[in-house]
């Protein structure tokens, strides 16, 4: 038998109680601090928004722009007349077709996985690109 490990991103949050720092799981939608126990619900509406916070020690004047990646993590499966096999799928691509058209990677081209991701604040400083929200159409 096949064991899947976890491949979650990792997120930097502060308690909202008393500002102290938290690491969430991606799937995590309950904070706990650690250090005044205060538990917080976390709500993101339509879904979440992170971004990977740049290093930019050396290039601190250059603005920084930050584009839009959408995440799938999941499993892929085939069948065949012998058996059922399976792969984990972990993967990013852009979120805006024409920016691939303008030498965007499709692609992150790194393991996110192993960076901590923050939200997106109204005080975190950059260009954002926006992504129009999907509405049901049902």
């Amino acid at each position: 038998m096949a064991v899947v490990r976890s491949s979650s991103f990792q997120i930097d949050i502060q308690c909202p109680q008393c500002g102290a720092p938290v690491v969430l799981e991606e799937t995590e939608n309950i904070i706990e601090c650690p250090f005044c126990r205060v538990r917080s619900i976390l709500s993101t509406h339509p879904f979440p928004c992170y971004y990977f916070e740049p290093r930019q020690e050396k290039l601190s004047h250059i603005p920084v722009i930050y584009i839009p990646y959408w995440r799938f993590k999941g499993l892929e499966f085939a069948l065949n007349i012998e058996q059922v096999s399976y792969r984990v799928i972990d993967s990013s691509w852009v979120a805006i077709d024409k920016l691939e058209q303008q030498g965007i990677p499709s692609s992150l081209g790194l393991r996110s996985q192993t960076q901590k991701l923050k939200f997106i604040q109204p005080e975190t400083k950059g260009l954002f690109f926006l992504i129009q929200s999907v509405k049901n159409r049902s």
